[in-house]
C-alpha cells in the first residue's frame, strides 16, 4: 500500500557548479540515518548512479555522455527510471537531489523535466539551491578536473577567454530562474576562512542539523601546470614492485598526489586571474544582486593576490614524494 504523504513535502535540487556537488553528496550519504530521522532523504536507492541519473532522465544525449546505458530504447529506460523514482519517493519525507551535471549539462528545459518528475512524486514545493564561484577559482578547479579525468590539455587562459560563456554564472542562473521551480536560492561558495563551510551552509539553507564533522572531502587541489607532468611522472615511476609484479601507472593523479606536497590550491597567475575576472565583471555584478542582501560579500569578485607565475612541480619531486606508495 502506498505510504501517506504530507501535503507540504519539499524537494531540493542542488544544481552544482564544478566540484561543489561531491562534498554535499558525501554528506548526504554518510549522514543518511541522521537525515532520515529529520525527515529528509536522498536517492541512495540508486546506488552508484545516485544523483546524476536524474540528469540522464532529463536528456538522452546526457545519458550517453554519462555512460548510462539505457540500451537501444532510451524512452523505455526513462519510463523504468521514472517508476523506480516514484516508488522510492512514495513516503512523507522531504528529498534532496544534488548533481554537478544539473549545472554543467542541463538547460532550463532539462531541469524542468526533473522538476516535473518531482511534482509527480507528490512534492508540493521544488526549490533549487546553487552556489556561485569566482571565475578564476572555477577555471582552476575545472582544469584540475580535466587532468583528473585523464584529459591531457593544460590550462590555457587564451583558450578560456575565447569561450565567452564558459564561466558566465549569470547565464547559468538565468537558466535556473527560467524553470518552474518555486524558488531559486543563490549562495556564494565559501572560499575564505570567515565564511560558513559549504556543507554547514547547505544544512542551514535546507533546514537540517549540521553534522559534527565539518569537513566532507578535502578542498585541496593539485598545483599541476600541465598534463605533460603526469605523463613524465608515469614514465619515471618504477614499473614493477619488489616481487616483480607490474605496477599500474597513475590513472588518477589527484588521488596519488594528495599529500602535504599539494596543500596549496592550484591558482591562476595574476594576469590570468585579472583577465578572466575582468571579462565577467558586469555579469558578476548582476549575480551579486541575486544573492540575498544579508549573504552578500561585496569584495567577493574583486582582484585578489595571486602568484606572478604558476610554479611547476618537477617530476623528481613528485617521484620522491610518491616513492613510498610503490614499495
Amino acid at each position: 500500500a502506498a505510504s501517506p504523504q504530507r501535503l507540504d513535502r519539499r524537494a531540493v535540487l542542488h544544481v552544482g557548479t564544478a566540484m561543489t556537488a561531491a562534498p554535499i553528496q558525501r554528506f548526504l550519504a554518510v549522514e543518511e540515518d541522521s537525515l532520515k530521522r529529520q525527515g529528509v532523504r536522498s536517492p541512495t536507492f540508486l546506488g552508484r548512479r545516485s544523483h546524476y541519473a536524474f540528469a540522464a532522465y532529463a536528456n538522452e544525449q546526457v545519458a550517453e555522455v554519462l555512460a548510462i546505458d539505457p540500451g537501444p530504447d532510451w524512452a523505455a529506460w526513462r519510463a523504468t527510471f521514472r517508476s523506480e523514482v516514484l516508488d522510492a519517493m512514495d513516503d512523507d519525507a522531504d528529498w534532496v537531489v544534488s548533481s554537478e551535471e544539473f549545472g554543467t549539462r542541463l538547460g532550463s528545459r532539462g531541469l524542468d523535466e526533473i522538476i516535473t518528475l518531482l511534482r509527480d512524486a507528490g512534492f508540493a514545493r521544488v526549490e533549487i539551491v546553487a552556489y556561485v564561484q569566482r571565475q578564476d577559482r572555477l577555471a582552476a578547479r575545472m582544469h584540475l578536473q580535466s587532468l583528473d579525468q585523464g584529459h591531457l590539455n593544460p590550462f590555457d587562459i587564451d583558450e578560456d577567454l575565447e569561450h565567452s560563456g564558459r564561466y558566465d554564472t549569470a547565464l547559468a542562473l538565468q537558466r535556473m530562474q527560467a524553470t518552474s521551480a518555486d524558488d531559486v536560492l543563490i549562495r556564494l561558495f565559501p572560499d575564505r576562512p570567515n565564511m560558513t563551510p559549504l556543507v554547514h551552509d547547505f544544512c542551514d539553507t535546507i533546514g537540517v542539523d549540521r553534522p559534527v564533522e565539518a569537513e566532507w572531502g578535502t578542498d585541496r587541489l593539485l598545483n599541476v601546470p600541465a598534463a605533460e607532468f603526469v605523463r613524465q611522472l608515469n614514465a619515471a615511476l618504477p614499473r614493477r614492485d619488489q616481487d616483480g609484479n607490474l605496477i599500474p601507472g597513475i590513472a588518477n593523479p589527484a588521488e596519488v598526489l594528495k599529500s602535504g606536497f599539494t596543500e596549496e590550491s592550484f591558482q591562476l597567475a595574476t594576469k590570468e586571474s585579472d583577465a578572466l575576472m575582468a571579462r565577467y565583471r558586469e555579469s558578476n555584478e548582476w549575480v551579486m544582486a541575486q544573492v540575498p542582501e544579508e549573504l552578500r560579500v561585496e569584495d567577493y569578485f574583486d582582484p585578489r593576490p595571486a602568484p606572478e607565475n604558476r610554479p611547476p612541480l618537477t617530476v623528481a619531486d613528485a617521484v620522491e614524494m610518491t616513492a613510498s606508495l610503490w614499495r
